[in-house]
Protein backbone atom coordinates (compact mmCIF):
# COMPACT_ATOMS: atom_id res chain seq x y z
CA UNK A 1 0.00 0.00 0.00
CA UNK A 2 1.32 3.56 -0.77
CA UNK A 3 1.60 5.27 1.96
CA UNK A 4 1.70 8.93 0.17
CA UNK A 5 -1.74 8.46 -1.53
CA UNK A 6 -3.79 6.31 1.57
CA UNK A 7 -4.08 5.64 4.88
CA UNK A 8 -1.39 3.27 6.06
CA UNK A 9 -1.82 0.18 6.42
CA UNK A 10 -1.51 -0.04 10.23
CA UNK A 11 -4.54 2.16 10.60
CA UNK A 12 -6.52 -0.01 8.71
CA UNK A 13 -5.14 -3.00 10.86
CA UNK A 14 -6.17 -0.83 14.05
CA UNK A 15 -9.52 0.22 12.84
CA UNK A 16 -10.70 -3.30 11.98
CA UNK A 17 -9.31 -4.07 15.56
CA UNK A 18 -11.12 -1.64 16.93
CA UNK A 19 -13.95 -2.92 14.89
CA UNK A 20 -14.19 -6.32 16.39
CA UNK A 21 -13.11 -4.78 19.99
CA UNK A 22 -16.57 -2.89 19.61
CA UNK A 23 -18.78 -5.87 17.84
CA UNK A 24 -17.61 -8.43 20.89
CA UNK A 25 -18.21 -4.99 23.56
CA UNK A 26 -21.59 -4.41 22.51
CA UNK A 27 -22.45 -8.10 22.68
CA UNK A 28 -20.74 -8.69 25.96
CA UNK A 29 -22.30 -5.60 27.68
CA UNK A 30 -25.87 -6.47 26.63
CA UNK A 31 -25.63 -9.68 27.88
CA UNK A 32 -24.28 -8.39 31.11
CA UNK A 33 -27.37 -6.18 31.04
CA UNK A 34 -29.63 -8.95 30.16
CA UNK A 35 -28.67 -10.77 32.82
CA UNK A 36 -28.84 -8.12 35.88
CA UNK A 37 -32.44 -7.90 34.13
CA UNK A 38 -33.63 -10.84 34.47
CA UNK A 39 -31.57 -11.54 37.64
CA UNK A 40 -33.88 -8.28 39.10
CA UNK A 41 -37.37 -9.40 37.43
CA UNK A 42 -37.49 -13.24 36.98
CA UNK A 43 -37.80 -13.19 33.65
CA UNK A 44 -39.35 -16.17 32.09
CA UNK A 45 -41.62 -15.86 29.24
CA UNK A 46 -39.24 -16.27 25.89
CA UNK A 47 -40.74 -13.26 23.89
CA UNK A 48 -40.00 -10.91 27.02
CA UNK A 49 -36.55 -12.49 26.78
CA UNK A 50 -36.23 -11.47 23.18
CA UNK A 51 -37.54 -8.10 23.95
CA UNK A 52 -35.26 -7.24 26.45
CA UNK A 53 -32.55 -8.20 25.07
CA UNK A 54 -33.38 -6.31 22.08
CA UNK A 55 -34.24 -3.32 24.11
CA UNK A 56 -30.52 -3.54 25.92
CA UNK A 57 -28.89 -4.07 22.30
CA UNK A 58 -30.50 -0.57 21.81
CA UNK A 59 -29.18 1.15 24.58
CA UNK A 60 -25.56 -0.44 24.45
CA UNK A 61 -25.86 1.45 21.05
CA UNK A 62 -26.75 4.52 22.44
CA UNK A 63 -23.93 4.34 25.07
CA UNK A 64 -21.09 3.62 22.39
CA UNK A 65 -22.37 6.46 20.31
CA UNK A 66 -22.39 8.75 23.04
CA UNK A 67 -18.49 7.88 23.63
CA UNK A 68 -17.24 7.63 20.18
CA UNK A 69 -14.59 9.72 19.21
CA UNK A 70 -16.27 12.95 17.33
CA UNK A 71 -13.23 14.82 14.81
CA UNK A 72 -13.90 18.36 14.59
CA UNK A 73 -14.58 19.68 10.96
CA UNK A 74 -10.84 20.41 9.44
CA UNK A 75 -8.18 18.68 7.11
CA UNK A 76 -6.37 16.30 8.79
CA UNK A 77 -3.11 14.27 7.26
CA UNK A 78 -4.04 10.93 7.13
CA UNK A 79 -1.23 9.63 9.34
CA UNK A 80 -2.55 11.91 12.07
CA UNK A 81 -3.98 10.41 15.64
CA UNK A 82 -7.33 12.47 14.22
CA UNK A 83 -7.65 10.27 11.11
CA UNK A 84 -7.03 6.89 13.52
CA UNK A 85 -9.88 8.54 15.79
CA UNK A 86 -12.31 8.84 12.75
CA UNK A 87 -11.51 5.90 11.44
CA UNK A 88 -12.78 4.53 14.87
CA UNK A 89 -16.42 6.14 14.35
CA UNK A 90 -16.49 5.25 10.80
CA UNK A 91 -16.15 1.36 11.53
CA UNK A 92 -19.01 1.57 14.42
CA UNK A 93 -21.44 3.46 11.87
CA UNK A 94 -20.47 0.52 9.57
CA UNK A 95 -22.32 -1.50 12.58
CA UNK A 96 -25.24 0.99 13.44
CA UNK A 97 -25.98 1.01 9.02
CA UNK A 98 -26.37 -2.62 8.57
CA UNK A 99 -29.55 -3.43 7.54
CA UNK A 100 -30.39 -5.88 10.08
CA UNK A 101 -29.63 -3.19 13.02
CA UNK A 102 -30.71 -0.14 11.21
CA UNK A 103 -34.17 -0.81 10.26
CA UNK A 104 -35.23 -1.72 13.33
CA UNK A 105 -33.72 1.15 15.16
CA UNK A 106 -34.70 3.69 12.72
CA UNK A 107 -37.98 2.33 12.24
CA UNK A 108 -39.62 3.94 15.14
CA UNK A 109 -38.92 8.61 15.86
CA UNK A 110 -38.01 8.20 19.34
CA UNK A 111 -35.66 5.96 19.06
CA UNK A 112 -33.65 7.10 15.68
CA UNK A 113 -33.88 10.44 17.45
CA UNK A 114 -32.64 9.52 20.40
CA UNK A 115 -29.55 7.79 19.13
CA UNK A 116 -28.44 10.32 16.60
CA UNK A 117 -28.77 12.54 19.07
CA UNK A 118 -26.48 10.35 21.31
CA UNK A 119 -23.95 10.07 18.03
CA UNK A 120 -24.02 14.19 17.98
CA UNK A 121 -26.58 14.99 15.10
CA UNK A 122 -28.02 18.52 15.35
CA UNK A 123 -31.50 16.62 14.37
CA UNK A 124 -35.29 17.71 15.03
CA UNK A 125 -37.67 15.01 16.16
CA UNK A 126 -39.90 15.92 13.96
CA UNK A 127 -38.00 15.02 11.35
CA UNK A 128 -38.89 11.93 8.92
CA UNK A 129 -35.94 9.79 8.08
CA UNK A 130 -36.73 6.64 5.58
CA UNK A 131 -34.85 3.22 7.24
CA UNK A 132 -32.61 3.40 3.83
CA UNK A 133 -30.66 7.00 4.62
CA UNK A 134 -27.30 6.21 4.61
CA UNK A 135 -25.33 8.79 7.07
CA UNK A 136 -21.54 9.17 8.46
CA UNK A 137 -20.12 11.81 10.63
CA UNK A 138 -23.28 12.29 11.94
CA UNK A 139 -22.03 14.88 14.42
CA UNK A 140 -21.74 17.20 11.17
CA UNK A 141 -25.13 16.96 10.31
CA UNK A 142 -27.96 19.47 10.86
CA UNK A 143 -31.07 19.01 10.21
CA UNK A 144 -34.06 21.39 10.87
CA UNK A 145 -37.52 20.81 11.51
CA UNK A 146 -40.31 19.33 9.64
CA UNK A 147 -37.56 17.92 6.97
CA UNK A 148 -38.26 14.62 4.94
CA UNK A 149 -34.85 12.76 4.36
CA UNK A 150 -35.92 10.34 0.97
CA UNK A 151 -35.84 6.65 0.19
CA UNK A 152 -31.66 5.77 -0.20
CA UNK A 153 -30.45 9.18 0.28
CA UNK A 154 -27.32 9.37 1.58
CA UNK A 155 -25.49 12.28 3.69
CA UNK A 156 -21.87 12.04 4.13
CA UNK A 157 -19.76 15.25 5.39
CA UNK A 158 -16.27 13.50 4.75
CA UNK A 159 -14.00 13.04 1.68
CA UNK A 160 -10.51 12.41 0.88
CA UNK A 161 -8.21 14.53 -1.07
CA UNK A 162 -4.07 15.05 -1.43
CA UNK A 163 -4.05 12.43 0.90
CA UNK A 164 -6.03 14.84 3.45
CA UNK A 165 -9.29 13.95 5.07
CA UNK A 166 -11.48 16.57 4.92
CA UNK A 167 -14.47 17.09 7.56
CA UNK A 168 -16.92 19.77 6.46
CA UNK A 169 -20.71 20.30 8.21
CA UNK A 170 -24.08 19.81 6.11
CA UNK A 171 -26.87 21.63 6.90
CA UNK A 172 -30.70 21.44 5.97
CA UNK A 173 -33.12 23.93 6.95
CA UNK A 174 -36.45 23.72 7.89
CA UNK A 175 -39.44 22.19 6.19
CA UNK A 176 -37.04 20.99 3.38
CA UNK A 177 -37.16 17.89 1.43
CA UNK A 178 -34.59 15.30 0.01
CA UNK A 179 -36.23 12.80 -2.36
CA UNK A 180 -35.29 9.42 -2.88
CA UNK A 181 -31.25 8.57 -3.50
CA UNK A 182 -30.37 12.48 -3.34
CA UNK A 183 -26.42 12.69 -2.33
CA UNK A 184 -25.70 15.40 -0.53
CA UNK A 185 -21.75 16.23 -0.30
CA UNK A 186 -19.14 17.64 2.67
CA UNK A 187 -20.00 21.37 3.08
CA UNK A 188 -23.28 21.68 1.15
CA UNK A 189 -25.98 23.92 2.74
CA UNK A 190 -29.43 23.48 2.07
CA UNK A 191 -32.11 26.66 3.17
CA UNK A 192 -35.62 26.29 4.42
CA UNK A 193 -38.57 25.01 2.36
CA UNK A 194 -36.49 23.59 -0.49
CA UNK A 195 -37.59 20.74 -2.63
CA UNK A 196 -35.13 18.58 -3.60
CA UNK A 197 -36.62 15.91 -6.53
CA UNK A 198 -34.94 12.51 -6.97
CA UNK A 199 -31.70 11.26 -7.78
CA UNK A 200 -30.28 14.69 -7.44
CA UNK A 201 -26.27 15.50 -6.61
CA UNK A 202 -24.52 18.25 -4.95
CA UNK A 203 -20.96 18.09 -4.79
CA UNK A 204 -18.79 19.91 -1.95
CA UNK A 205 -19.57 23.28 -0.62
CA UNK A 206 -22.42 24.37 -3.35
CA UNK A 207 -25.11 25.75 -1.33
CA UNK A 208 -29.41 26.60 -2.24
CA UNK A 209 -31.21 29.41 -0.80
CA UNK A 210 -34.40 29.00 0.33
CA UNK A 211 -37.81 28.15 -1.23
CA UNK A 212 -35.90 26.69 -4.47
CA UNK A 213 -37.15 23.61 -6.38
CA UNK A 214 -34.74 21.23 -7.58
CA UNK A 215 -35.91 19.06 -10.69
CA UNK A 216 -34.57 15.19 -10.35
CA UNK A 217 -31.31 14.43 -11.70
CA UNK A 218 -29.76 17.42 -11.45
CA UNK A 219 -26.04 18.38 -10.36
CA UNK A 220 -25.65 21.29 -8.07
CA UNK A 221 -21.83 22.63 -7.69
CA UNK A 222 -20.58 25.53 -5.55
CA UNK A 223 -20.11 27.68 -8.68
CA UNK A 224 -23.82 27.51 -9.05
CA UNK A 225 -25.71 30.40 -7.62
CA UNK A 226 -29.84 30.69 -7.16
CA UNK A 227 -32.51 33.24 -6.72
CA UNK A 228 -34.63 32.06 -3.53
CA UNK A 229 -38.05 30.64 -4.79
CA UNK A 230 -36.34 29.81 -7.76
CA UNK A 231 -36.80 26.59 -9.80
CA UNK A 232 -33.84 24.24 -11.43
CA UNK A 233 -35.21 22.33 -14.10
CA UNK A 234 -35.11 18.04 -13.88
CA UNK A 235 -31.89 17.11 -16.07
CA UNK A 236 -33.18 15.47 -19.42
CA UNK A 237 -30.94 13.64 -22.47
Amino acid sequence: MDNKKSMKSWQLVVGDILFIIICFGILLLTNAFYVKTASLFLIDSSLIKVTVIIFEFYLVLCFVALFIPKIKPGKYDLGSLEVTLWFLSFNFARIWNYDLIKHPLFCLNTFRWFFLKCLGAKINFGTAISSNVKLLDVHLITVGSGCTLGFDSVIVPHYIIDNKLVLDPISIGNNSLLGAETKIAPGVTIGDNVTIHAATHFLPNSTIPSGVIVGHHSIIAKYMKFEPGSKIPPFTK
